[in-house]
């Protein structure tokens, strides 16, 4: 991973080490003569004492590139996430979605069993649902929709 002096110094901004930290003229506004840019190592942050404009590495390239895609950010950073970390991720993408369906298929069952003349029909369509290894989206809205237009 890149760090801040990196990145400012390869967006054409020259920096002078002064101490532990860089300074130099800021990107973001009109800086003629004295640096009020200052760029800190340890933090990975910068700020700027003429119009304020401060942050991390991230938002700095966002800011000083336009940037809003977060691929192409992390790209600039050199940033890659391993494997692991995506296998975790799309675990934990499982583990929500059973959550989101366990929680709407109680719901869906509390709408159903409050209307007993229409609910034995509701409640076998229902079950047939619920009995699929799978439900979709798509599904879960449509017999949302049903119910509330009975």
């Amino acid at each position: 991973m890149k760090t801040i002096v990196e990145i400012v110094e390869e967006a054409g901004i020259s920096l002078k080490k002064m101490g532990s930290i860089y300074q130099g003229l800021c990107p973001f506004h009109e800086d003629l003569k004295t640096p009020s840019f200052t760029v800190y190592p340890k933090t990975n942050s910068y700020y700027c004492f003429g119009c304020g404009s401060n942050g991390n590495l991230y938002i700095f390239i966002k800011e000083y590139y336009g940037l809003t895609d977060k691929n192409e950010i992390y790209k600039k950073i050199e940033v890659e996430v391993s494997e692991e970390i995506k296998e975790s991720i799309n675990e934990k993408k499982e583990d929500y979605k059973h959550i989101l369906l366990l929680t709407g298929s109680q719901f869906l069952f509390n709408l159903l069993n409050q209307n007993k003349e229409k609910g034995f029909l509701k409640m076998k369509q229902f079950d047939k649902l619920m009995n699929k290894k799978e439900i979709t989206l798509i599904e879960f809205q449509s017999i949302l929709t049903k119910i509330r237009s009975a």
